[in-house]
């Protein structure tokens, strides 16, 4: 982290030296790199899946040992009447089991009969166990099971912010280049309608061109300049929108310097992985799709606590047996088998409501989430599968067509250049100069156009196979 954030204000730095002399080049991969650093959602995404690693510590707490004691002495009027000590250790297991050991200390001439012990005490080891009702399953097994559910949605719901999140800014990236090279395309034609109104105008002065063709040419000027303007400030707005995707890590907005301009979008194409490979991705969709991996934890979820709620169907019965000692000391040889009978405490708890209304209300409606949930998985599922397909169809569509307009465009410059040297020769008019050139700069535009819309599907695309766009 510190190695990107050294490297994020040094090029910052030279940005802001460089946008002062002259124009500097912010490349795709280093927006995204700044992006991926410092961007707050990004930066929140982790948050929330640490988040969630510390509820799974809280649940797994239900399982620490717990160290207890309690004493009880009473003097009055000078009459010592009882004292009582009990200090013990419980460690529940992962079933519904649970571990005792336990010392009592005791003495009193008014103590109650019940808490009479040795006088070196009596230490008490024993167990616990649910026979019926939490054996398998337990509150406290389901806050473990739901915890690590909900980090599992964690993850998903963090990689769905984070795809997002690069979607935006890999679309933001490329329409500010975009609009940049409009913009360029634009001066051009500027600089060559300063340079027709010239030579026009020398005509003009030779003779061998009207007044008409010379206010004509200085119109066009004016026309190009205002064009210009426009699409300069189209490039300043998509500069700084793909500027909000810039932060520093004191969570400081970054503006990009005038100077500094983006990669040019002209011969790039946008590349998927997911298109070579479309038929494993969706086979492996359900895993791989931050939504549909959602909805699969939230199933996981509400399955845990209808197990919880069938185990509530059944009868309480603890069982519980403790064997006892005098003092710390193992009876040692006369540890066997009638010490058990004759050395023990043991107890039974029972209890079972009749007709369980609340436990079987609870366990219905489980079930009906899980059934509501698995018909939402598997709608989402068909949804975004149609959606792929569309967006593939889509993206060689728009591959192609971007193929075709670079002909086009190509096309369409050498019919203006030529039309430009026949007017210059007098074979033409500037009526049709203009129309030619209208027709390259209109096809330029849509070219931009195109190469947008094939990073805006592709990103789409990644974004439903769980890839990240742009990487």
């Amino acid at each position: 982290m510190k190695k990107y954030i050294f490297f994020f204000f040094l090029h910052l730095v030279a940005f802001m030296v460089i946008a002062q002399e002259g124009n500097k080049n912010l490349t795709f991969k280093e927006y995204l790199g700044y992006v991926d650093a410092f961007h707050p959602i990004a930066r929140q995404a982790a948050i929330y899946e640490l988040s969630a690693r510390e509820k799974l510590r809280e649940a797994r707490g239900g399982f620490d040992p717990e160290l207890y004691h309690y004493s009880d002495k009473k003097e009055f009027d000078d009459k010592f009447y009882f004292f009582h000590s009990t200090t013990g250790l419980k460690v529940p297991l992962w079933y519904g089991v649970e571990l005792n050991a336990q010392y009592d200390l005791a003495n009193g001439a008014l103590l109650n009969p019940e808490n009479d012990v040795p006088n070196q005490g009596l230490n008490t080891v024993g167990i616990k166990v649910s026979v019926l009702q939490g054996l398998f399953t337990n509150q406290r097994m389901a806050d473990v099971q739901q915890a690590k559910v909900l980090m599992n949605l964690a993850k998903a719901e963090r990689q769905k912010q984070v795809l997002k999140l690069f979607q935006k800014a890999t679309l933001a990236y490329w329409e500010w280049s975009a609009a940049t090279e409009i913009a360029g395309v634009y001066n051009s034609s500027y600089q060559l309608a300063q340079e027709q109104f010239q030579n026009t105008k020398k005509l003009f002065e030779q003779g061998a061109k009207s007044a008409f063709d010379t206010l004509e040419t200085f119109t066009q000027m004016q026309n190009r300049l205002n064009l210009l303007l426009e699409y300069q400030a189209k490039s300043i707005e998509k500069r700084n929108k793909a500027a909000n995707y810039l932060w520093t890590e004191e969570q400081e907005p970054v503006q990009i310097p005038e100077g500094i301009t983006p990669e040019t979008i002209v011969g790039y194409a946008y590349v998927s992985s997911g298109v070579d490979s479309i038929t494993s991705f969706i086979d492996n969709l359900k895993e791989a799709n931050p939504e549909l991996r959602g909805l699969t934890y939230k199933i996981q979820e509400v399955e845990v606590k209808q197990k919880l709620q069938t185990q509530y169907l059944l009868p309480k019965l603890d069982l519980k047996y403790n064997i006892l000692n005098e003092g710390f000391a193992l009876p040692g040889e006369t540890f066997q088998a009638d010490y058990f009978t004759n050395n023990y405490k043991w107890g039974i708890n029972f209890s079972y409501p009749l007709l369980i209304r609340d436990a079987r209300g609870a366990r219905n409606q489980s079930i009906l989430k899980v059934e509501s949930l698995t018909l939402e998985k598997d709608q989402r599922y068909l949804e975004i599968t149609n959606e792929i397909n569309a967006l593939l169809q889509n993206f060689v569509l728009v591959s192609d067509q971007i193929t075709l307009g670079a002909d086009l465009v190509e096309n369409f410059r050498r019919l203006f250049e030529g039309e430009r040297t026949r007017f210059f020769n007098g074979e033409s008019d500037f009526f049709v100069v203009n129309r030619r050139e209208l027709s390259y700069l209109s096809y330029q535009a849509k070219l931009m156009d195109l190469h947008v819309k094939q990073i805006e599907i592709g990103t789409e695309l990644d974004v439903n196979l769980g890839i990240i766009p742009g990487k």
